[in-house]
């Protein structure tokens, strides 16, 4: 015989209970305000781009609302760092915050560069909410030296 078992009908009740949790708007907003909000903030990470050409690498950091004195950018055995602090610049008390998704404080992120670099041949530019890193590959001295067998 076919047809739909009772275990059929509670799967779909409790699949369509889930959906209806998660899709729709509820009266309760707070509890989806502060689910998205804690995802936001849980692991702020600067977004990258690196690219390498001949003789630089090129990075390319995602810092919107951010000011150049805001960023830190330092070189440590061939670790490239980025690190700045959004302040939070919400006026308190003026007016019910209905969502609030952006992320304040400290971030902080690093990278090991493929090979050496010369960081005395660095450049960092902020220019509308992007930070451009021009790090200028190290010469590179022959490990290898064929020595002469006398």
């Amino acid at each position: 015989m076919f047809g739909f078992t009772p275990i059929d009908n509670f799967d779909r009740y409790i699949e369509q209970r889930l959906q209806d949790f998660f899709d729709e708007p509820t009266n309760n907003n707070q509890r989806q305000v502060s689910r998205k909000a804690n995802t936001s903030r849980a692991l702020p990470q600067l977004a990258l781009d690196v690219q390498e050409t001949d003789k630089t690498y090129v990075i390319h950091a995602d810092l919107p609302g951010i000011s150049k004195d805001a960023v830190s950018v330092h070189l440590e055995d061939n670790i490239l760092t980025v690190e700045t602090e959004r302040k939070d610049q919400r006026e308190e008390n003026k007016g019910t915050v209905h969502l609030s998704e952006r992320f304040y404080g400290k971030m902080k992120r690093s990278i090991r560069l493929p090979q050496p670099v010369d960081a005395n041949k660095t450049e960092a530019k902020l220019e509308n909410g992007v930070l451009t890193l021009q790090v200028a590959k190290a010469e590179i001295q022959d490990k290898r030296k064929n020595i002469a067998v006398l």
